[in-house]
C-alpha cells in the first residue's frame, strides 16, 4: 500500500520547493505532476528533486503528440532527471492511430531515458497495451471498487503476456477540503463529463465525475475517504485539488494524506 501526491504543473515552482520535503517526510512515494498548457511537468519535478532525497518523481502524463518520444531524452537530461527515481509518463493525447505510436514511443523513451514508462489509460484498449507494453499505468477518475476491478483485469493480462517484470498500477483520486475547493473540484468534474470520451467512462460506472472524488470539509473526512483505496488499489494519488495556490491549502492535503496511510 502506498501513496502518491499529485499536483497541476501550472503550480509555482517556489512553492513546490517549500512543499516538498514536507511530502518526502509524510511518507508519499511518488511525486506527480501532469503536464498542462501553462505550465512544465518536467520543470515542476526538476524543483521537487533539488529539495527532497529518495521520493519517486512521476509524470501524469505529458501527451506524446506535445513532446514527442525523440525528445525525451533531452528534456530528463536538461531538467536533472535522469537518475533512479524517475518514471516517465505518457499520453496518447490527439492521436488518430495511438496504439502504433505509443508501442513505439515506449519502447524509444525506454531505451533513451534507462526509465520506465507510465501509460496514461482510459479506454479498454489502452489498458490492455499498458498492461502487455509498458511498466505501468495511471488511471483517473474511478471509484475504490472500479479502480480495483481495472487492477485486477490488467493484472490478468500481464500474466496471460507472460511478463514478470515489475508494473505500477497508478490512479489519480483528486481530493477537495473545503467548499472553495469543492466549488473548483465541480467545476473539473463538469469539464471532464462534457469530453465523449469520460462521458461513457462515467457513464459505465453509473457515477458521475464528482462521484469518484473525495470533497471534504476537514482533513480527516480526507482520510477516512482516501481509505478504500488505500484498501483496495496498489497506488492511489492524491491528486490535490485547491481553490487558492498557496502553503496552507496544500499542507491541509498533505496531512490528510499521512492520516489516511497512518490509519492503514
Amino acid at each position: 500500500m502506498t501513496l502518491g501526491f499529485g499536483v497541476t504543473s501550472t503550480i509555482d515552482l517556489a512553492l513546490v520547493q517549500r512543499l516538498g520535503p514536507r511530502i518526502e517526510e509524510a511518507g508519499f512515494s511518488i511525486f506527480w505532476s501532469n503536464d498542462i498548457p501553462g505550465g512544465s511537468s518536467f520543470d515542476v519535478l526538476a524543483a521537487c528533486a533539488g529539495v527532497t532525497l529518495a521520493i519517486k518523481l512521476a509524470n501524469g502524463i505529458v501527451p506524446i503528440d506535445r513532446v514527442p518520444a525523440a525528445e525525451w531524452r533531452d528534456r530528463l537530461d536538461r531538467a536533472g532527471l535522469l537518475g533512479e527515481r524517475m518514471y516517465a509518463g505518457i499520453g496518447s493525447g490527439q492521436l488518430s492511430k495511438p496504439l502504433d505510436v505509443m508501442g513505439d514511443a515506449v519502447s524509444v523513451i525506454r531505451e533513451d531515458t534507462g526509465r520506465p514508462v507510465i501509460v496514461g489509460a482510459l479506454r479498454a484498449n489502452m489498458r490492455r497495451f499498458a498492461a502487455e507494453q509498458a511498466d505501468g499505468v495511471l488511471l483517473n477518475w474511478l471509484t475504490p471498487e472500479f479502480a480495483a476491478i481495472r487492477q485486477q483485469e490488467m493484472a490478468q493480462i500481464y500474466t496471460e503476456a507472460g511478463r514478470t517484470d515489475p508494473f505500477l498500477s497508478a490512479a489519480f483520486v483528486r481530493v477537495a477540503i473545503g467548499e472553495p475547493a469543492i466549488d473548483r473540484l465541480r467545476h473539473e468534474a463538469a469539464k471532464y463529463e462534457s469530453f465523449p470520451s469520460y462521458a461513457k467512462h462515467f457513464a459505465e460506472m453509473g457515477v458521475s465525475a464528482f462521484d469518484t472524488a473525495i470533497a471534504a470539509n476537514t482533513v480527516e473526512e480526507a482520510a477516512d475517504g482516501l481509505t478504500p483505496f488505500l484498501q483496495q488499489f496498489d497506488h492511489p494519488v492524491l491528486r490535490c485539488v485547491v481553490a487558492e495556490e498557496d502553503d496552507d491549502a496544500y499542507l491541509q492535503l498533505i496531512e490528510a494524506g499521512k492520516l489516511a496511510v497512518e490509519q492503514g
